[in-house]
């Protein structure tokens, strides 16, 4: 690249160019590169140089997409062998239901115990020879035995995630927000479950947070943003969306699946938004929506299940807020630790960490099992609001 071989490269924020020029966001390349000259020519103070380390974000980002595809894939592909041995058990014999067991708890944990597969090799090997089956018996027990015994695409990509991971843990190395970042001994809190394939891949997504003028702008790139009539905006059916599909992918992963699994402020957040969404909404809305069948149906606003994912999408929010904060600091080389003791970050931990201990904690300890007892179900369909 330039960058490579020693020339300089420039670049501004895109949100100036908007402010000084009035460039709009979908502005074409020609329009983009008549700008650039025009603000270089104003103000050769808003650009600032293009580093190496730009060259490993990029390449940290597409190292983080792959692993995110490869898990997917694997936990698609395993969740689609487990209906496969559910539907087995209408098929065959009674005396397959000990190996059908052992399946089952093998799939669970298909990375686990090798005495478990050997187990089931076993119990292969005896309905093969110790149990009277009919030929139609056995040559089923055959072909599954050639499906579960040897896993080799789930097991191929679980070890293309281990190595893909292994890569990116080195190279998070180079960069200064993640230094900043979970270290030990630090005055900043912790943020548990941003590994090297989520947090790299967050990091990775933002790539330069000098390209957002505010922490609603970086949450407006993630869809983790509130619309003007207070809402989450929905994704518009053939618009160009503005936001990064991966980074709303990511965050939303670690908010929802990571963020109750630890002991950290974090789930404090969350539950604490989570006991205030239980108090401001008391019972469920009724809702006419159309459904993709074109049937008029009822479904409801404010259920457990739709609180949760409010307060669950508010802690990812949150996370974006506090990542913009601490990456401006690192970004202009100046200390995180002094910054944050200086910063409402503490008081704001500390504040909710009271009001949990306070009573909301009860609260929601009680509050919960009472709302899955009386709550309506509804199906889960597509919808377009009547």
């Amino acid at each position: 690249s330039l960058v490579d071989i020693g020339i300089l490269v420039q670049r501004a924020p895109m949100y100036q160019l908007q402010e000084r020029l009035g460039i709009k966001p979908k502005a074409s390349t020609e329009e983009r590169a008549t700008a650039l000259q025009l603000m270089w020519r104003e103000n050769q103070q808003a650009f600032y140089p293009m580093e190496q380390l730009d060259q490993t974000m990029i390449f940290i980002r597409e190292l983080t997409r792959q692993r995110l595809d490869i898990q997917e894939f694997r936990k698609m592909a395993t969740s689609q062998l487990r209906s496969f041995l559910g539907s087995l058990e209408l098929i065959l014999p009674a005396e397959a239901s000990t190996v059908i067991k052992l399946l089952r708890k093998g799939l669970k944990k298909p990375f686990g115990k090798s005495e478990l597969w050997k187990q089931i090799e076993s119990e292969f090997r005896r309905l093969e020879t110790q149990v009277q089956l009919s030929s139609l018996q056995q040559s089923r027990l055959v072909a599954i035995r050639r499906i579960f015994s040897n896993l080799r695409f789930i097991l191929g990509a679980k070890e293309a995630e281990q190595e893909i991971e292994r890569q990116i843990s080195n190279l998070l190395g180079e960069l200064p927000i993640c230094r900043a970042l979970n270290v030990a001994g630090s005055a900043l809190p912790l943020i548990k479950g941003l590994g090297p394939a989520i947090g790299g891949s967050i990091i990775s997504e933002i790539g330069d947070i000098r390209r957002f003028h505010g922490p609603k702008a970086l949450r407006a790139y993630a869809r983790f943003h509130v619309g003007p009539e207070g809402k989450f905006p929905p994704r518009e059916r053939g618009q160009t969306s503005d936001s990064n599909f991966y980074l709303a992918r990511v965050v939303r992963l670690w908010s929802s699946d990571q963020v109750p699994r630890y002991d950290h402020v974090w789930r404090e957040l969350y539950r604490w938004k989570k006991a205030r969404e239980l108090q401001a909404h008391p019972e469920p809305v009724e809702r006419s929506i159309i459904d993709k069948r074109g049937r008029t149906r009822v479904v409801y606003d404010f259920t457990l299940k739709h609180l949760d994912s409010r307060a669950k999408r508010w802690v990812g929010s949150q996370l974006l807020n506090y990542l913009w904060d601490l990456w401006q600091e690192v970004a202009a080389g100046r200390d995180p630790e002094t910054w944050y003791a200086q910063s409402s970050w503490p008081a704001y931990f500390q504040r909710v960490g009271e009001e949990l201990k306070a009573g909301l904690r009860e609260y929601l300890v009680a509050e919960i099992p009472k709302r899955r007892r009386w709550e309506p179900a509804e199906e889960e369909e597509g919808e377009e609001e009547v």
